[in-house]
């Protein structure tokens, strides 16, 4: 009998299940907050390479916004286990 295959949409293959997923995203996140601030400490809010102008704001705030998700995701397996 074949196996049947059910694909993942692409936020159920990138939500963290257990609890050591959780905290590796958490941290994952973490870092590219801390990559993204390290960005503006070297070059400023709004860097211009080559006549095209960044906006590290913007990637910072979006970046935060994961970490959010990624504490939400931990907060509630926490809560699951507890």
């Amino acid at each position: 009998m074949p196996r049947q295959v059910r694909w993942l949409t692409k936020m159920e293959s990138l939500e963290p299940k257990t609890e050591l997923e959780c905290l590796g995203k958490l941290a994952e996140e973490c870092g590219e907050v801390c990559q993204a601030i390290g960005k503006i400490l070297r070059h400023g809010w709004t860097p211009e390479w080559n006549n095209i102008k960044y906006d590290n704001r913007r990637d910072l705030l979006k970046e935060m916004e994961d970490v959010e998700k990624a504490i939400q995701y931990m907060r509630d397996k926490i809560k699951e286990q507890g």
